[in-house]
C-alpha cells in the first residue's frame, strides 16, 4: 500500500453560509454607528442601457463587513435565477426547499425574519414585484434583538441607481 501526502495545506472553500455567518456575527468596528443596521442589498436586471446585456449589483450599509459581503456576493451569486440567493441564505438557517423551487417565487414581496445566533435576527426583505422594468432585489439586514435602531424600520427597497 502506498500513501501519498501533499505538502500543501488544504484550503477550505468559502461557502455562502460561511460568508453570511461572518456577516451576521462580525464584531462591530469602533467606527460603526451602533444604531445603524448592518445590511446588504442585491439587485438583478436594473440597467437597461443598450450596451448592457444583464445587470446585477450590490449596495450596502457603512460597515466594512457589509462591503466585503457585497464584494463576495457580486462574484458568487447566480446572475440568472434571482431566487436562488434568498433561498440559499434561508437554507443556511435550516430551511429546505424542493428542487427548482426558485421558479415558484416569482412576484414575491415582503419580509422573512430568520432567527440568528447569540441574540441576532436577520431580516430578509424581498421585492420581486414592485420595482420598474423587471428589476428584482433582496436585502439582508442583521439586528440584535435588544438593539435600538434609527430609523425604526428600514425603508422599502428602491430601484438600484445606474452609474
Amino acid at each position: 500500500m502506498v500513501l501519498l501526502v501533499s505538502a500543501q495545506p488544504l484550503l477550505a472553500a468559502t461557502t455562502l453560509c460561511d460568508v453570511i455567518r461572518n456577516f451576521e456575527m462580525a464584531a462591530p468596528a469602533k467606527s460603526d454607528n451602533p444604531h445603524e443596521r448592518r445590511w446588504v442589498e442585491f439587485h438583478w436586471g436594473f440597467d437597461h442601457s443598450p450596451d448592457t446585456i444583464w445587470s446585477w449589483g450590490c449596495q450596502h450599509s457603512a460597515q466594512q463587513i457589509a462591503g466585503q459581503t457585497c464584494t463576495w456576493l457580486k462574484d458568487n451569486t447566480n446572475q440568472e435565477f434571482a431566487m436562488i440567493l434568498p433561498q440559499s441564505i434561508m437554507a443556511c438557517y435550516g430551511y429546505h426547499f424542493p428542487t427548482h423551487s426558485f421558479y415558484d417565487w416569482a412576484g414575491m414581496t415582503g419580509t422573512i425574519t430568520l432567527r440568528g445566533h447569540k441574540g441576532t435576527r436577520l431580516l430578509l426583505d424581498l421585492n420581486y414585484r414592485d420595482l420598474p422594468n423587471g428589476e428584482v432585489a433582496m436585502r439582508l439586514a442583521v439586528e440584535t434583538e435588544d438593539g435600538v435602531y434609527v430609523p425604526d424600520e428600514l425603508p422599502s427597497i428602491a430601484p438600484m441607481p445606474v452609474k
